[in-house]
């Protein structure tokens, strides 16, 4: 958040839980660990925190980044952090010892995004040097560069099987990459204006992308033909993702709304009262709980928004998404995640 913390809170109540203070400066992301017992955060302060999840106090300061820090996450097995930064460089940390154990070198440009492979062996990070890399998350070694963009790479990630990757840049474009060769399979072309975010469906057939064009799109991950083009939004889309079960998709734009679709027909059911554009969120569902990084995180599950018919404020529950995961799931993972262009 803009106040330099990162809030816990409540998801039926939306009272908040904790308030974790000790970065000096904006909190650019968060997330919480597999098991729910830890959190992540990332700041401009050029540090990673760790913090106990049930008491909100400070385990440890990561410090090495020399300049802004703007993605982290821990790996499947929670053992291990990865983080993004505007120095240039991904690093690796011991989530148990906050010890640096390998930064990945190679990007000639900042670092806006990271993540682990579903089996942890791999690291994919994308670059306002136009590329998305591949890292051995064992040595930190580069094992493939992706190039193709024509310019800056605002996010990516990995399909739920590994197989694959998905980036979105600000060439207007998504990219679709193979996750062992690096060969682009697939580029999704359609968005008249940067593409902000981007993410798998969990089934892996479907890919959303949100864009500075103002809408949300859908595309067939085999053919990256565009499904769906989901016009609603009246400003830049930061965010945007598909519901656990794969039928809804939800974006967040500038235009201060969050906006519900059908992911088949890319009917908008509902708009709901949003507050800042800048999101990212957890979820740890045993503690029944909401980790972000911004003002009212809350709403991510738990929305508020003004019937048109009636005028009367209503919550929407987080039933609303369909079933929700089993384990502890970081939204971010699921392709929810914002940028700051």
């Amino acid at each position: 958040a803009d106040d330099n913390t990162v809030k816990l809170w409540d998801a039926n109540t939306g009272d908040c839980i904790r308030t974790c203070e000790g970065h000096s400066q904006t909190v650019t992301a968060c997330g919480f660990s597999p098991d729910g017992t830890r959190i992540v955060s990332a700041s401009r302060d050029h540090t990673v925190k760790l913090w106990d999840a049930n008491t909100g106090d400070c385990i440890r300061t990561c410090e090495g980044h020399s300049n802004w820090v703007n993605a982290c996450g821990f790996s499947p097995d929670g053992t291990r952090i990865v983080s993004a930064a505007s120095d240039n460089t991904v690093k690796l940390w011991d989530a148990n010892t906050g010890d640096c154990i390998r930064t990945c070198e190679g990007h000639s440009n900042p670092v806006n995004a990271c993540g682990f492979s579903p089996d942890g062996t791999r690291i994919v990070s994308a670059s306002r040097d136009h590329t998305v890399k591949l890292w051995d998350a064992n040595t930190g070694d580069c094992i493939r560069t992706c190039e193709g963009h024509s310019n800056v790479v605002n996010a990516c990630g990995f399909s739920p099987d590994g197989t694959r990757i998905v980036s979105a840049a600000s060439d207007n474009t998504v990219k679709l990459w193979d996750a062992n060769t690096g060969d682009c399979i697939r580029t999704c072309e359609g968005h008249s204006n940067w593409v902000n975010a981007c993410g798998f469906s969990p089934d892996g057939t479907r890919i959303v992308s949100a864009s500075r064009d103002h809408t949300v799109k859908l595309w067939d991950a085999n053919t990256g033909d565009c499904i769906r083009t989901c016009e609603g939004h009246s400003n830049v889309v930061n965010a945007c993702g598909f519901s656990p079960d794969g039928t809804r998709i939800v974006s967040a734009s500038r235009d201060n709304t969050v906006k519900l679709w059908d992911a088949n027909t890319g009917e908008c059911p509902m708009t709901l009262v949003h507050g800042p554009t800048t999101q990212q969120a957890a979820l740890d569902l045993p503690g029944n709980r909401i980790l972000w990084a911004s003002d009212d995180a809350w709403r991510l599950l738990r929305w508020r928004y003004t019937d048109p018919q009636t005028g009367q404020p209503h919550v929407l529950p987080a039933e609303h998404f369909g079933p929700l995961p089993t384990t502890p799931v970081a939204i971010a993972e699921a392709g929810l995640r914002s940028t700051n262009m």
